[in-house]
């Protein structure tokens, strides 16, 4: 019997070993095309109307023209579905030739007000031709590109922007009966040398409702560097707005807000105090966050800071961290909501000290209740990310290790995180992990049982 318990032992041992556990972070990627970069990752819903994974966003390369840099690379934008194990459910890419990288993703309602697809905005450039003098002229329109919920294009549509250069954000907007009632979007107008920023609201059909410009004399270029919904009794009463103004390489910020009729009130007029400056939303009011090196930390010169505004434009409360934050890396702070009711804050940096990505959790008075999760390694660029409460979902790229021999340049980043590791979502290799964690209960089984014998 005792020949018996080995051998089953040996067999178990050399089950597992045949699987390879990689206890570092995992990924999947599309692995596809030879640069790959994704920007942008919001909720994904069936037909019903029920979230049921991810929709993540960004650019590709399918062919290289040539090996010069004189010639153009034709970047191409697609949109691939995940449910929420990181199964590929379907995926879209488009023929049209991107000018930078997409400008934004949100998604499109039908009539009811019901999501049925998502929107990829680009930009792209209209070369026309005069009949009489034959000379061309270029312009830039916004496109508009939409995918149903089951990764089909639908439609497209163009909108014409005097001197458009790309848009920065879109919300989508509601009535006083909380029906979607169109967008919101700030945007950068380009004219001469100048850049000014814009407001413009679009309805339902996507037609300009209005236009809101802020032009600065010249020698300055004003950008709307960010914007969010201001909420008060579970209404969006307006917007709150980060507008920036640059002369001489010099930026100077202020907060302003918006009514839903696009009038402009400043609610700070400086805002010099910080490093940084954006915005997110509260569930009354609104939160102004960023780095500040009014702060003293271990390592670093910066970390973070919040302040949270009622809908009357009042100072709440202010919340400053002790964690060295690096100022080159995209910082996130990502409201957490249960049915109506925000109940938690996930904030996104890159610690100074050994420069990981590094994910936190913070009460609604922005003090830190735990750190959530590490990321350590240098070859993977986070974009943007988002959770569901319980498990991190990261979009970016990766850069090859230089360790390695890769046939890639970059390649599209897709993470999925929980607390503890990094969730690999290939399905061989999650069969594989099943099939190992089998496995050690098998032989956990067969050493208590082996014990248990010895005893009697």
């Amino acid at each position: 019997m005792k020949r018996l318990y080995i051998s089953i032992l040996i067999i178990v041992t050399i089950f597992l070993s045949t699987y390879n556990v990689n206890a570092k972070d995992t990924l999947y990627s599309i692995n596809k095309y030879k640069e790959e970069n994704l920007d942008f990752i919001e909720q994904s819903y069936n037909k019903k109307g029920k979230e049921d994974g991810y929709v993540v966003a960004g650019e590709f390369l399918k062919d290289e023209i040539a090996e010069s840099p004189e010639e153009k690379k034709e970047y191409h934008p697609i949109l691939i579905k995940y449910d929420k194990e990181g199964k590929k459910i379907w995926e879209f890419s488009s023929k049209e030739i991107l000018e930078n990288n997409i400008d934004y993703l949100t998604y499109s309602y039908d009539e009811t007000g019901n999501i049925n697809g998502y929107l990829i905005i680009t930009n792209k450039k209209i070369i026309e031709t005069n009949e009489e003098s034959g000379e061309e002229t270029t312009r830039n329109v916004s496109l508009f590109t939409n995918v149903n919920l089951d990764g089909k294009q639908t439609w497209e549509k163009e909108i014409s922007i005097e001197n458009y250069s790309s848009i920065n954000k879109i919300l989508a907007c509601y009535n006083d009966s909380s029906s979607f009632d169109g967008y919101i979007l700030i945007a950068t107008l380009q004219t001469n040398q100048n850049k000014s920023a814009t407001l413009i609201r679009l309805d339902k059909e996507l037609n300009i409702s209005w236009q809101k410009d802020q032009i600065t004399e010249e020698g300055k270029d004003t950008l709307y560097q960010d914007i969010t919904n201001i909420w008060e009794e579970n209404k969006i009463i307006g917007y709150a707005a980060i507008e920036t103004v640059t002369q001489n390489s010099k930026p100077v910020s202020k907060l302003v807000r918006f009514d839903k009729e696009g009038n402009k009130e400043v609610i700070l007029e400086s805002l010099e105090e910080y490093y940084s400056c954006n915005l997110s939303e509260a569930n009354n009011g609104f939160i102004l966050y960023g780095l500040t090196s009014n702060v003293k930390v271990n390592a670093g010169k910066y970390s973070y800071y919040l302040v949270n505004y009622d809908s009357a434009n009042n100072e709440v409360w202010e919340s400053i961290g002790d964690i060295g934050i690096s100022n080159k890396e995209k910082i996130k702070l990502l409201p957490i909501r249960e049915k109506d009711n925000i109940t938690k804050y996930l904030f996104l940096y890159q610690n100074s000290k050994d420069l990981s990505k590094e994910v936190i959790e913070l009460d609604l008075d922005g003090l830190l209740k735990k750190k959530i999760k590490k990321i350590s390694n240098d070859y993977y660029h986070i974009n943007e990310f988002t959770s569901n409460g319980e498990i991190l979902y990261f979009v970016g790229y990766i850069t090859c290790p230089e360790e390695d021999n890769c046939n890639y340049d970059t390649h599209s980043l897709f993470l999925i995180s929980d607390e503890d590791k990094v969730i690999e979502v290939e399905p061989k290799t999650a069969n594989g992990i099943s099939m190992v964690t089998l496995g050690i209960v098998c032989l956990i089984i067969l050493i208590v049982f082996i014990k248990k014998k010895k005893r009697d």
